[in-house]
């Protein structure tokens, strides 16, 4: 699909006519396009022909157009080049800054200390650790991975 597709289809349901402005959807799309610096020809490019950090950006504007009070993020920055990495940074962080909560899901350790306020680890299926990004050391969070709990989760409750 196009990028103006693909930025639009979480939100069709919000327009309240079957026929959709032209010049709204242009609005909608260019201002994303502007603001997260998306490298292409045309809002009509398909999304397929751009890099993958340019990919990425598509994936963030698309779920930024619906104005969600949470962003759950998985792997944002999986195979994209460094430079796209550290705007997929600013970005997430313009958007914690403006009072959006971010989930981010990754498996880069360099990245969830980069980039994390609190970091939570989960070993099958359950929370084993809880940690402000002060904390979480690889070894603490390697720790919290294979299953070593170290009972970071309850202590503020001790105090």
């Amino acid at each position: 699909m196009s990028v103006k597709d693909n930025m639009l289809l979480p939100k069709l349901g919000t327009f309240k006519s079957p026929i959709i402005n032209k010049k709204d959807t242009s609005n909608i799309t260019g201002s994303y396009i502007q603001d997260l610096s998306i490298a292409l020809a045309s809002e009509d490019e398909e999304v397929k022909s751009l890099s993958g950090g340019n990919q990425q950006k598509v994936v963030i504007a698309k779920w930024m157009a619906m104005h969600p009070r949470v962003l759950i993020l998985d792997e944002p920055t999986r195979g994209i080049d460094i430079g796209t990495k550290s705007e997929i940074y600013s970005i997430m962080r313009k958007l914690t800054d403006a009072g959006m909560s971010i989930i981010m899901i990754s498996s880069e350790m360099a990245e969830i200390q980069k980039i994390s306020d609190r970091v939570l680890v989960m070993h099958e299926g359950s929370v084993t650790g809880e940690m402000a990004v002060e904390e979480a050391t690889e070894t603490a969070i390697m720790n919290a991975a294979i299953g070593v709990i170290e009972n970071h989760i309850d202590k503020t409750e001790k105090k």
